[in-house]
C-alpha cells in the first residue's frame, strides 16, 4: 500500500531527529489550516478579480451604448438588458462579499458556490448585453 503522505519512517532516527520531524510536521499542519494567506490567496483572490474584470466591462459595454446612441442607433434593448446585467453584478458583489467574509478554514464553503453562480450570472448578462450592442449596430449600418 502506498502512503498517503511521503513520510519516512521515523523510529529508524534518534530521539532529537524524530522530535524535530514531529514538529515539522505539526508546524506544517497549524499552517495549512490556520494560515488566512491560503484562504485569501488561493480563494478569495480569483472571486475578486473576477468581479472587477466584470465590472470593467460593464464600464466599457455603458460608453459603448452612449456613443452608439449619440451616433442615432436605438439602443433601447440593450438599455433594458445592461439594467439587468447592473442588477445582476449587486448580487455577484454581494455574494463575493459574504464568500469573502465567510471564516471556515481551508475548504469549500457554500458561499463560494453562490458566489461563483452569481458571478456566471452576471457575466452571461453582459454577454446578452454585447450581443444586443452588435444586433443594433448590424441593423443600423447601412448596405
Amino acid at each position: 500500500m502506498i502512503p498517503f503522505f511521503n513520510i519516512p519512517n521515523i523510529f529508524s532516527f534518534p530521539q532529537d531527529i524524530r522530535q524535530d520531524i514531529r514538529d515539522t510536521y505539526a508546524t506544517r499542519r497549524e499552517h495549512a489550516v490556520g494560515n488566512s494567506n491560503y484562504r485569501n490567496n488561493i480563494l478569495n483572490l480569483p472571486l475578486e478579480q473576477s468581479l472587477a474584470n466584470l465590472n470593467q466591462i460593464e464600464g466599457r459595454v455603458e460608453s459603448r451604448i452612449a456613443k452608439n446612441t449619440a451616433s442615432g442607433t436605438d439602443m433601447t434593448a440593450a438599455n433594458l438588458l445592461l439594467d439587468t446585467a447592473k442588477q445582476n453584478l449587486v448580487v455577484a458583489a454581494n455574494a463575493v462579499g459574504q464568500a469573502t467574509s465567510t471564516a471556515s478554514g481551508i475548504g469549500l464553503h457554500p458561499s463560494y458556490v453562490n458566489a461563483h453562480f452569481a458571478l456566471n450570472d452576471a457575466r452571461d448578462s453582459l454577454n446578452a448585453v454585447v450581443d444586443a450592442i452588435a444586433t443594433a449596430e448590424a441593423s443600423s449600418t447601412p448596405e
